[in-house]
């Protein structure tokens, strides 16, 4: 097996031609594994006494070990990939063609495992048929049969122009189907709240000492290098004025500075910063909960948390229309179509629901 995977490695090949006078193969691996025999008496031993119609040696066995060897190899990769930092990864794939007309197509991952960025060559599979569909369903059979989640796709990367935009085609209702999301102001409410509340928990002494600190080790190892050196002038940087409402600049010299006894200044930037961020969320969004809260609750058709449309005027649908209407909304077969799209056929029997909808989704 070491021979083996010496010449794999090497990328050398295992086999070469047979020598009729001398009625023997003159290959790489015959002549290294004599080799190893004429080094290692142990093995030496065991190859004058084993029964030469069992010296497992043949093309078939090698063949054989070198697929457990890929399969462990492709295991290691496939374990990497589903442990690694994020779940997203990017697929790169490169074709070439042999003298037989057939394709070579070599399948590689993307990823970040332990904050590096990792290429690994997933497998090579070898095809006759060169149309999109069958690409398409070569690539996502062999992701399915690794256990690597396609909807998990952060990017592609082909080789061959003429070819792949007909595969990235074919591959796009599958690809829609997976991105879809039908985000209301439901939806958006939550995010709000949700990100309202993040910000709010990083606003304590802790958080700003944890990220402080952590800003302190990525900058460390430049600082200890820089210590010993000399300044000798200063570059001007020009600042973009576009971002002067977002960015915060302050210099640095390159001498190592006791953040420690100099950090009052961050600090007050770091809370004042999130002061007006949070106040920002109150004012956008907080004054209008109610509004915003019936006119969500369109999805769902909840008459009583209508009542703040209805004081604006608006005409809100009986509770009866409502249920009606979710009934034969809940017997729709066509997952794809919007809610507007299917009461625009019954329009007239839903007369107020239709109207207060249109009202919002135009």
């Amino acid at each position: 097996m070491e021979v083996i995977q010496f010449l794999i490695v090497n990328e050398l090949a295992l086999r070469g031609n047979y020598i009729l006078e001398e009625e023997k193969e003159q290959g790489l691996f015959q002549n290294l594994f004599e080799y190893t025999c004429m080094k290692d008496p142990n093995l030496n031993e065991v190859l004058t006494h084993i029964p030469q119609n069992a010296t497992y040696r043949s093309p078939e066995i090698q063949n054989q070990i070198i697929q457990a060897m890929v399969q462990a190899v492709r295991s290691s990769i496939v374990k990497d990939i589903n442990e690694s930092d994020v779940k997203w990864f990017t697929l790169m794939e490169d074709g070439t063609r042999d003298k037989n007309n057939r394709e070579n197509i070599a399948l590689a991952i993307r990823y970040v495992k332990d904050g590096v960025v990792n290429e690994s060559l997933l497998m090579v599979k070898t095809t006759e048929n060169l149309d999109a569909a069958t690409f398409t369903e070569l690539t996502l059979n062999t992701l399915t049969e690794n256990n690597i989640d396609p909807s998990c796709m952060l990017s592609q990367c082909y080789d061959g122009p003429w070819l792949w935009p007909k595969i990235l085609s074919t591959l796009q209702p599958a690809d829609a189907a997976l991105q879809a999301r039908s985000a209301g102001l439901k939806d958006a409410i939550t995010i709000i709240k949700c990100v309202k509340d993040e910000i709010i928990k990083l606003r304590s002494n802790q958080m700003y000492n944890q990220i402080l600190e952590e800003a302190k080790s990525l900058t460390s190892n430049d600082c200890g290098e820089s210590e010993n050196r000399t300044q000798t002038s200063k570059r001007q940087v020009k600042k973009p004025n576009r971002m002067d409402d977002y960015l915060t600049y302050t210099p640095c010299s390159s001498a190592r500075q006791n953040i420690d006894e100099n950090d009052e200044p961050f600090k007050s930037e770091y809370f004042e910063t999130l002061d007006i961020l949070i106040a920002e969320l109150q004012r956008r969004f907080s004054d209008n909960d109610d509004l915003i809260n019936s006119i969500a609750s369109l999805d769902e058709l909840d008459v009583d948390k209508m009542v703040p449309l209805k004081n604006l005027g608006l005409k809100i649908p009986s509770r009866e229309e409502a249920s009606v209407v979710k009934a034969y909304l809940s017997r729709n077969e066509d997952i794809m179509e919007n809610t507007l799209q299917v009461l625009y056929r019954q329009r007239e029997a839903f007369k107020d629901t239709y109207e207060l909808l249109r009202l919002w989704r135009p």
